[in-house]
């Protein structure tokens, strides 16, 4: 894909309060007024639009975007490749723990991100996350992503529970098996 335009939230910082507009110069142009060097007599030739936000240009934003992305480059594609891989490793060990205790959940995943959701209506099966949270697992109701900071053992920790919080619910009646497909 060839993208025309580009945004990017707090991702390119790391976390920190950043965005950034990229795009081919025929449209970023309206931004910055066109092609001219830093620090020689050139000026942009066209009109330069006025735009800001809340945190434009912020000294520890830009730091850690300039540190982010530096760490990017440097890794090189391998980097996305990683952690491609390891978010579908880990997608699949939790979705064989689903079929095996016959969980009424799924999880989704494309490229480093995921997401567990129900596979039923039942708005019990939301405890699901609570049972996990109360055993030292933090998990949001939204889409996840796994980061270069995780490593095999945080993906064990789900695995490697004695009860997995699915079989708690399902014992308690909160959730009723599952026996979908997935």
């Amino acid at each position: 894909m060839d993208a025309d335009i580009c945004a990017y939230g707090k991702s390119i910082s790391g976390g920190f309060p950043l965005a950034a507009v990229a795009g081919k110069s025929k449209y970023m142009n309206s931004f910055d007024g066109g092609y001219w060097g830093y620090g020689d007599d050139s000026s942009p030739e066209g009109v330069i639009a006025y735009f800001a936000s809340t945190f434009i240009k912020n000294p520890i934003s830009v730091a850690a975007a300039h540190a982010a992305l530096s760490e990017i480059q440097r890794l090189g594609p391998g980097l996305q490749q990683d952690l491609n891989e390891k978010t579908a490793r880990f997608a699949k060990r939790i979705s064989e723990i689903f079929l095996r205790t016959k969980a009424p959940l799924m999880i989704q995943s494309a490229s480093s991100f995921f997401m567990i959701k129900n596979a039923d209506n039942s708005p019990m099966t939301r405890l699901f996350n609570y049972f996990l949270r109360a055993r030292g697992i933090n998990i949001r109701e939204r889409p996840c992503f796994i980061s270069t900071a995780h490593t095999e053992a945080d993906f064990e920790k789900p695995t490697g529970l004695r009860v997995m919080p699915s079989t708690t619910c399902l014992r308690l009646g909160l959730m009723e098996e599952w026996e979908g497909k997935i």
